[in-house]
């Protein structure tokens, strides 16, 4: 093995000068490119090289991609290689040409001095190095020449002022480097000389000295006062490369990588072949953090190959990204978006040459958000001691893959003591086919959706305004709005969500179509509720970015004594029953007796003189007149007869 470090100086200078002489004597400019004439090399031999040396790359870079892929270091550069180079330095070897030194005494006391000087300098290095990454060898020469005069004028005695013009005369540099690229076959290998020349340059200094015959001249103090440098000229002396010159561009082929996740475009038109360019957000990555992949495959017959790419809000825009550079495919590049709105990737390959392609890809939607969505209870109360209903709709950007329902008594992870965590019946999205119109709706909400109806209509009954919404093709009715007093129906083309609100307006109701985009209803009929608890609905989702989100609904409180009188005095009799909801309301309003309770839930009371039990009639608590009172919570009721 060659040790570079005790090489003999005067050993590798001579060497360097034969080498010099044969240069320059043996070797003119057409042999130089007849030496490097490489292109009868066996192919077979340059590929295996070329797959050793990657294999090299990939064990040696491996820990590497590992801590950056988990995440413990942020991305502090945008390209990256592994160069692995040495530099042989040849000692300098000076040549001084004349000096000269002139004194005179001044009254016997200063001392004057002139002092001129000239010497000139050669010194050698011999850089090689190679880059793994790039697949590139270098070697080379760095021979610089120069030459030098110093001129002096000091006055003083022991201690002197002095100022020193120094020039640098012809300083001059001929590096050589010698290259091979082995990233392509045929193989590229280069020769190339320039000249960095320095006409002159000049330096005034300002100096305080000390001379004595003890310890000789030493300098205290030195200030440059002036410099002045001529303007470097520097030439390309030769460049000779055994490469063709790529007259092409790069083409691009169909991306192929397996496992990729197929997604829609939503019926988004995108100019291209959109086969060669493949874009996709990807799974597992925080949402304050996203990430995409971007998967493209190009090729050129003889040069190496960069990629950029942009990404706009219309093919081929640059208002997101702005031409940046990406590694290759497929490059997983973690980096925040435009979210909510398709985003078109314009990727372009670059040759060496300065040949470019283009393709475009499209991304439906960057998703920068949790699944979110609202639980709404068919009853803020409920009187019935197993039967809890309530309806959810889901909004996300991405597919929703898992939901999941729970119940108890409170929100989030632990929010499942009554009803487990349970998956969610991809059917209950589904209305039935059977039943009533309402049927196929959620339970009714107070209020109306503020927004402009498709059609406005005269009903009767919410039964007819459901039937009318039937009547009319999915897409276009998601909802409707039903005032009773009024009987008016209002078909509606959304649901409640993104910036459209229900807001309480007279007698009005809205129902919401099941089966339309992430609509669910859940109904439990065998639950053990007990008295006076709060129960909640929780809702876990999970898309397939890997996003997960609870949703909680409000509390729903369960009531199953009917109101309690005022103060009662000389009680004749009081009985506890079971009535239906429809025996006391108007048949208009039976559609609302739903889930009925089997428990007493009526409380008929007949009191005597001081009672003060009345709920309504001209004067509250002591009309008396015989009330029947069916407007409390949780569908129970008091009857009271004086």
């Amino acid at each position: 093995m060659l040790d570079l470090q005790n090489i003999d100086p005067v050993l590798a200078f001579n060497l360097m000068k034969e080498l010099k002489q044969l240069f320059a004597v043996i070797l003119t400019i057409g042999e130089l490119e007849a030496m490097l004439d490489l292109q009868n090399i066996d192919p077979v031999l340059a590929f295996n090289l070329m797959k050793e040396l990657k294999q090299l790359f990939a064990v040696i870079i491996e820990e590497v991609i590992d801590t950056f892929t988990s995440g413990d270091l942020e991305d502090i550069f945008t390209s990256f290689d592994i160069t692995l180079g040495a530099s042989i330095p040849i000692p300098r070897r000076e040549i001084e040409f004349f000096e000269f030194s002139y004194s005179q005494t001044l009254g016997g006391i200063l001392e004057i001095r002139f002092t001129a000087s000239g010497d000139g300098y050669f010194e050698l290095s011999i850089p090689v190095s190679v880059s793994l990454l790039t697949m590139k060898t270098q070697a080379g020469l760095q021979p610089r020449v120069g030459a030098s005069v110093n001129g002096g004028l000091s006055i003083g005695r022991f201690i002197y002022g002095e100022l020193e013009l120094r020039a640098q005369i012809l300083y001059a540099e001929f590096p050589t480097v010698a290259e091979l690229s082995f990233a392509k076959f045929p193989l590229d290998v280069g020769i190339r000389m320039d000249m960095k020349l320095i006409p002159i340059e000049l330096y005034l200094y300002a100096k305080l000295t000390v001379d004595t015959f003890l310890f000789g001249k030493k300098t205290l103090l030195s200030v440059r006062l002036w410099q002045y440098s001529a303007p470097a000229e520097e030439e390309n002396v030769f460049d000779i490369h055994t490469k063709d010159p790529d007259k092409s561009p790069p083409q691009f082929v169909e991306a192929t990588t397996s496992g990729s996740r197929k997604r829609s475009t939503g019926g988004i038109s995108v100019p291209g072949s959109t086969r060669k360019c493949k874009v996709e957000q990807v799974p597992g990555f925080d949402y304050t953090e996203p990430a995409f992949q971007l998967e493209i495959a190009a090729s050129d017959d003889k040069s190496q190959v960069t990629f950029t790419y942009s990404v706009g809000t219309v093919p081929g825009g640059r208002d997101v990204v702005d031409e940046e550079e990406f590694a290759g495919s497929p490059s997983i590049i973690a980096r925040k978006l435009k979210g909510g709105v398709p985003l078109y990737f314009t990727v372009t390959a670059h040759n060496s040459a300065g040949g470019t392609a283009t393709v475009t890809c499209v991304l439906p939607t960057y998703d920068l958000t949790v699944p979110t969505g609202r639980i709404e209870p068919a009853f803020s109360t409920t009187s019935h001691p197993s039967i809890l209903t309530a309806s959810a709709v889901v909004y996300d950007d991405s597919e929703i893959i898992s939901q999941q329902e729970g119940v108890g008594f409170g929100g989030g992870i632990w929010g499942d003591q009554i009803v487990p965590w349970t998956d969610v019946d991809k059917v209950m999205t589904n209305p039935g086919s059977g039943g009533s119109a309402l049927d196929q709706f959620t339970t009714a909400r107070t209020g109306r959706l503020a927004t402009t109806p498709l059609t406005t209509s005269p009903q009767h009954t919410a039964e007819g305004c459901a039937q009318a919404c039937l009547d009319v093709s999915a897409q276009k009715c998601l909802s409707f709005n039903f005032d009773y007093p009024e009987s008016i129906c209002e078909i509606l083309t959304v649901i409640e969500g993104h910036d459209i609100f229900l807001h309480k307006a007279g007698f009005y109701q809205h129902y919401e179509r099941l089966g339309i985009g992430h609509a669910i209803e859940f109904k439990h009929n065998s639950v053990y509720l007990v008295h006076n608890n709060l129960y909640y609905y929780n809702l876990q989702l999970l898309n397939y970015i890997g996003y997960k989100n609870i949703i909680t609904s409000v509390p729903i409180l369960a009531d199953f004594t009917p109101p309690v009188p005022g103060p009662l005095a000389n009680v004749k009799s009081e009985d506890f029953r079971h009535e239906a909801c429809t025996a006391y309301t108007h048949p208009k309003w039976h559609q609302h007796c739903v889930s009925e309770t089997p428990l007493p839930n009526s409380r008929v009371i007949i009191d005597g003189p001081g009672s003060m039990a009345v709920f309504n009639g001209d004067k509250d608590l002591v009309d008396m007149l015989y009330t029947r009172s069916n407007t409390f919570i949780a569908g129970t009721s008091v009857f009271i007869c004086l």
